[in-house]
């Protein structure tokens, strides 16, 4: 089915303050951010755009909650809306302000360009408010280990891949492991040795069983 199917029903502003409200209310902290990424995503549908959730919200979404940054990161698929519709949306959504950075419903939204996607297509999933897209697995990994790593070692973002490593090896969530290959042959990459050294931490922690299959490298 297409994402967007069934999407394209029109907001009232009073429909948005209530879905602001029951947003407020969700006591699961991921339906939270998830719920509301889908209202943010509906009505950018209504003016013809889609969005991508990556970042902490993919984060979050690949370890189930246990890495959690209370915030919200998206872009946009093929083209930008111009900025008097983004203001009309985040105007809508009570944060007027202009800027990337948002506070909606409490939570902080960080509003990216186009996003550069190398790992398509995305994966669509529902939350309590709609379908949500969002970046697959193998990038967001392959981001967190970047960014865990350079341009110096940085234990938050380590740790968010080491649980999303071991999330893919228990077949937990969704996982190609060829296409993670050769998401790390990509120039400017090249981060096997940091792939290795998740694996020998994970196996010293025995978070995963034995494994059946090789760690060669992939270049």
């Amino acid at each position: 089915m297409d994402p967007t199917e069934g999407e394209m029903k029109k907001h009232s502003e009073a429909e948005i303050q209530n879905l602001l409200n029951q947003i407020k209310e969700e006591k699961n902290p991921s339906l939270q951010i998830f719920s509301l990424g889908s209202l943010i995503r509906s009505l950018f549908l209504e003016k013809g755009y889609d969005i991508i959730i990556y970042g902490g919200g993919a984060v979050e979404y690949y370890t189930s909650g246990g890495y959690s940054t209370r915030d919200l990161d998206f872009g946009f698929i093929n083209q930008m809306p111009s900025l008097e519709i983004r203001e009309e949306i985040f105007t809508k959504l009570g944060s007027p302000v202009r800027g990337r950075v948002r506070f909606v419903a409490g939570l902080c939204v960080d509003m990216g360009s186009v996003a550069e996607i190398l790992s398509p297509p995305a994966v669509a999933f529902e939350t309590p408010l709609g379908i949500l897209l969002i970046e697959r697995a193998e990038e967001c990994l392959i981001g967190r280990i970047v960014q865990g790593t350079y341009p110096q070692k940085n234990e938050d973002q380590w740790n968010a891949s080491k649980m999303i490593l071991a999330n893919a090896i228990q077949g937990t969530i969704p996982f190609e492991w060829n296409e993670f290959r050769r998401l790390c042959t990509i120039p400017g990459f090249k981060i096997w040795p940091e792939v290795l050294q998740l694996v020998q931490e994970l196996k010293n922690q025995a978070l995963f069983p034995p494994l059946h299959w090789s760690f060669d490298p992939p270049y």
